[in-house]
């Protein structure tokens, strides 16, 4: 049985090893599956397993892994034609309800092109396959990530929480059980991004070991550092304090104005502006988005909300025509981007964003949906 713990911090052995025989009994049945199809390829695991650090929720009688579930099937599109492979995740969360299990499938001949954050991760699990198939992946180096890769993961965690949808329905499958949840998440993805300017950080455990960088001594103290880690790795439903919306101004302020973590909510929305138009739907998500975000501070001066209007607006005038692959939002053309529709239209549009971020990162059409995109 593999201990999926070797970096957690403060999970103790006791909450550990019932963690991984849970894991244990759910990849066995993976195993067998894939056994019984005579599946042509690997399965993989990614994110917080890959980096041996997963989340567990202690607030039931018993410990259970928190993390989602995240999974890499390296295989041949013939291979994903087959209903019992391209079923994989639906088969999982039927057979394991109260795990988040998400399945993407990459291209077996093309695991060198990944990119992102998630390879990154992917690239720490490449040589201990749940599931090893008559082709498999041949060993890839470990890959590092770019501050632009980091940001890109702390824009997704924050748009989690900021865009948080808890009334069910089709976009369940996009946002974790609990708001708390991902907002201890997202802080530690944007405190990882502002320290990566200094340092890189594989796992965010190791963000104990920089909580005094020079690039965080405005923004939080070393202790909350320590208590926030905590807090994900020991999940007990109270999530953290700090204010994520300063740290995304500041990740923000390093990544799009000044290689600084020290402009305001006025300067970062000013440089969005400035920016110039954009038909991709990558970067334009990502300004619509930070600058609805920036909107939000609570240090944001009154003189930011004309550029957030003008940014907002101008993304409203032809989102259909920009993106045509927008499927969600074309639904919904009629209806105008103002202030109170903003996080609606922002959600709808994120579908569509997460679907162009995983044909850029993975390589190929998204088969099945999957929040595995960074």
């Amino acid at each position: 049985m593999r201990d999926w713990f070797a970096y957690s911090a403060y999970a103790r052995p006791e909450l550990a090893q019932a963690v991984n025989r849970q894991l244990d009994a759910i990849f066995r049945d993976f195993h067998a599956r894939l056994s019984d199809q005579r599946a042509n390829g690997s399965l993989y695991v990614t994110g917080s397993l890959a980096r041996q650090e997963p989340s567990i929720d202690i607030r039931g009688p018993s410990a259970r892994l928190r993390s989602d579930i995240d999974l890499v099937f390296a295989t041949t599109e013939e291979e994903v034609a087959n209903p019992c492979i391209a079923s994989l995740e639906h088969w999982a969360r039927e057979l394991w309800p109260d795990y988040d299990v998400s399945v993407v499938f990459v291209p077996l001949a093309g695991v060198h092109e990944l990119r992102s954050c998630f390879a990154r991760d992917f690239s720490l699990a490449v040589d201990a396959p749940l599931y090893q198939g008559v082709a498999g992946c041949a060993a890839l180096p470990k890959r590092t990530a770019t501050t632009t890769d980091y940001f890109e993961s702390a824009i997704h965690q924050a748009a989690s929480l900021l865009l948080f949808d808890d009334t069910g329905g089709s976009r369940e499958w996009l946002y974790s059980r609990d708001r708390d949840y991902h907002r201890v998440r997202a802080a530690l993805e944007l405190l990882r991004c502002i320290v990566a300017t200094e340092t890189p950080v594989v796992r965010l455990c190791e963000l104990r070991e920089h909580a005094n960088a020079v690039s965080l001594r405005r923004l939080v103290t070393p202790e909350e550092v320590v208590v926030a880690i905590r807090a994900r790795e020991l999940f007990d439903g109270t999530g953290t304090s700090l204010d994520v919306l300063d740290l995304l101004r500041a990740a923000a302020s390093i990544c799009i104005v000044d290689g600084t973590p020290d402009r305001g909510y006025y300067d970062v929305v000013a440089a969005l502006d400035a920016a110039p138009p954009t038909d991709q739907i990558i970067p334009g998500f990502q300004r619509a988005f930070l600058a609805y975000a920036m909107g939000l501070g609570a240090g944001a001066p009154r003189e930011t909300t004309p550029l957030v209007r003008r940014i907002i607006g101008a993304l409203s005038v032809d989102a259909v025509t920009a993106w045509p692959e927008s499927r969600k939002v074309g639904r919904d053309r009629e209806r105008r981007w103002s202030s109170d529709g903003c996080a609606l239209q922002l959600r709808l549009l994120r579908e569509d964003y997460l679907a162009a971020l995983h044909r850029r990162n993975l390589g190929w059409e998204l088969p099945t949906r999957s929040r595995v995109h960074s």
